[in-house]
C-alpha cells in the first residue's frame, strides 16, 4: 500500500550533504528547469510554476531550493508532480516518500523534495526514466515587478543497486524568471526622404522602429501620423504580436502624399499598450518632411542650404531640371527631385508639371 510521509529526516540529511548546485556540474543532457519560462501574471492573481526534469535515467529522488523576490511574489502552495508518483503507482513495492516542503515568504525561498522508498535499506533500487514534472509551485503576485526564480541548489539521485545508498546524478539547472512589467516604446522614425511632391505616384515609406523594453513578450498597436501646425493625420496602424522581451522590430508605413498640401510636416509614431509602465517613451517625433510645390527642385545659390527647396519655382529650378531631363532612375545624371511624378524617368510629363507651377511660391515652408 502506497504511503506518503510528510517528513524531513535522514534522507534529507544525506542528500543535502551531496547536493548539486545549478552551476557546479555540467551534464550531457539531464536538466532541472522551471516552466513556463518566462512567466507572467497580473497583480493579485496566481500562476503555477512546474519544476521539471528532462533526459534522466533511474531517478530515485529529488530536492531543490528556489529563491524569489518576496516583494513581488509569495508562494501559496507546492504539490508533488506526477513523475515519481506515477512511477511509484506502477509498482506495489515502491512507495513515494515526500520529504516535505518549506515556504519562507518573508525571505523569499521555497524548498521541497521527494524520493522513492519501500524499506531502509531499500529492496527495490529502480528509478524513473525520461522527462516529467517533479513538483508544481503556486505563486501569488503581490505587486508589479520582476523576479528571478533562482535554484540555489538542486539534487537528483539514483539508488546504487549494490551499496543501496543515494548517488547524485550529474545535471544542470535552468532558472526561471517572472515579470509583469509592460513597456513598449517607439525608438526611431525615419522617412525615406525629407522632401516630397504631392504629385508622386508611389508612397513615401516611413520606417518606424519599436522596442519591447520589458523582459517578456508583448502585443501592442503602432500608429504613424503626419501633422502640421493645424492638425494631425493618420498614415496607418499596424499590430505587433508576440514581440520578444528586449527585442526591436522595424515597421514600414506607406504615406500616400498625393494631394497633401504644401508645407512642413512632422512625422510621428506611437504605441498603444494597456498597462504600459513608461508612457513617456510611447511616442517618437521626426521633423521635418517638406511637401513641396511640384518643380521646387532646390534652393537659390545664396540660400543656407541650396539643395533644399526654398518655397518657389524659379530659374534655378529650371536649370536643374534642364540638366536632368531625359535621364532614367539609376543613371548618373538622374535627379529624383526632377522626377516630379516619381515615374522613374524625367520626361515631358514632368516638364508639363514643372511648367504649370513655374513662378509659384509659398511661405508655408522656408
Amino acid at each position: 500500500m502506497k504511503k506518503k510521509i510528510l517528513l524531513i529526516s535522514l534522507l534529507t540529511t544525506i542528500l543535502t550533504s551531496i547536493f548539486v548546485t545549478n552551476t557546479a556540474m555540467s551534464s550531457p543532457g539531464t536538466v532541472i528547469g522551471a516552466h513556463p519560462l518566462p512567466c507572467t501574471a497580473p497583480v493579485s492573481t496566481s500562476f503555477d510554476l512546474n519544476i521539471t526534469v528532462t533526459d534522466v535515467v533511474d531517478l530515485y529522488g529529488w530536492e531543490f531550493n528556489m529563491t524569489f523576490d518576496p516583494t513581488v511574489l509569495n508562494v501559496t502552495g507546492i504539490v508533488e508532480g506526477p513523475f515519481l508518483a506515477d512511477f511509484a503507482a506502477s509498482d506495489p513495492w515502491v512507495f513515494s516518500w515526500w520529504l516535505g516542503e518549506i515556504i519562507d515568504n518573508t525571505n523569499g525561498w521555497v524548498s521541497a523534495g521527494c524520493s522513492l522508498y519501500d524499506a531502509f535499506p531499500p529492496t527495490n533500487p529502480d528509478g524513473a526514466d525520461g522527462d516529467g514534472v517533479l513538483a508544481t509551485v503556486t505563486f501569488n503576485v503581490k505587486s508589479e515587478g520582476s523576479s528571478d526564480l533562482h535554484f540555489v541548489y538542486t539534487l537528483i539521485h539514483l539508488m546504487d543497486p549494490v551499496d543501496l545508498i543515494p548517488v547524485p546524478i550529474p545535471h544542470t539547472a535552468e532558472d526561471g524568471f517572472f515579470s509583469n512589467i509592460i513597456d513598449a516604446a517607439v525608438i526611431d522614425v525615419i522617412p525615406a526622404a525629407d522632401q516630397a511632391y504631392p504629385t508622386w505616384t508611389i508612397p513615401l515609406n516611413i520606417t518606424v522602429t519599436v522596442s519591447n523594453n520589458a523582459p517578456t513578450q508583448v502585443n501592442f498597436t503602432v500608429t504613424a501620423y503626419y501633422e502640421n501646425v493645424t492638425a494631425a493625420y493618420e498614415i496607418g496602424t499596424q499590430n505587433v504580436t508576440n514581440l520578444s522581451g528586449g527585442s526591436q522590430l522595424n515597421l514600414t508605413f506607406s504615406w500616400n502624399v498625393t494631394d497633401v498640401g504644401w508645407g512642413l510636416y512632422t512625422i510621428k509614431a506611437n504605441v498603444t499598450l494597456t498597462g504600459d509602465v513608461n508612457p513617456a517613451n510611447d511616442e517618437f517625433v521626426y521633423s521635418n518632411v517638406t511637401i513641396k510645390i511640384p518643380g521646387d527642385i532646390q534652393g537659390d545659390p545664396d540660400d543656407p542650404d541650396p539643395n533644399k527647396a526654398d518655397g518657389d519655382v524659379d530659374r534655378y529650378d529650371y536649370g536643374a531640371f534642364a540638366q536632368a531631363y531625359g535621364y532614367l532612375s539609376g543613371q548618373p545624371g538622374y535627379n529624383v527631385e526632377c522626377d516630379i511624378d516619381r515615374s522613374g524617368k524625367i520626361d515631358r510629363y514632368d516638364y508639363g508639371i514643372f511648367a504649370l507651377n513655374y513662378g509659384k511660391s509659398t511661405t508655408k515652408y522656408p
